[in-house]
């Protein structure tokens, strides 16, 4: 449980940064950096996703637990897409 705990606060550190708006199109440091923050955050969320799992499956662990790392593999994904959709990055230099 505390391994979930810990992860659940890590993503919720990375949302934090993931939800802050870009300064604009020519913003191209803290598009990045969204980007990135939205992988990260898809990563550790479906990691501590797969441990509740198991520890609901070995009936450790309330059935709630798996829905707060579902919940931050969705944002995630969901500000990635929105990003690249409404951000398109320039061809050449």
């Amino acid at each position: 449980m505390t391994v979930l705990v810990l992860a659940n606060l890590v993503s919720l550190y990375l949302a934090s940064s993931v939800l802050r708006a870009p300064q604009g199109p020519w913003d191209e440091s803290g598009l990045t950096g969204i980007e990135v923050g939205s992988m990260c955050l898809i990563l550790v969320g479906a990691v501590a996703l797969l441990v509740a799992a198991a520890a609901v499956r070995r009936r450790l662990l309330g059935l709630w637990w798996p829905a707060i790392p579902a919940v931050f593999v969705v944002l995630g994904v969901a500000r990635l897409t929105y990003i690249v959709q409404n951000y398109p990055q320039p061809n050449g230099p």
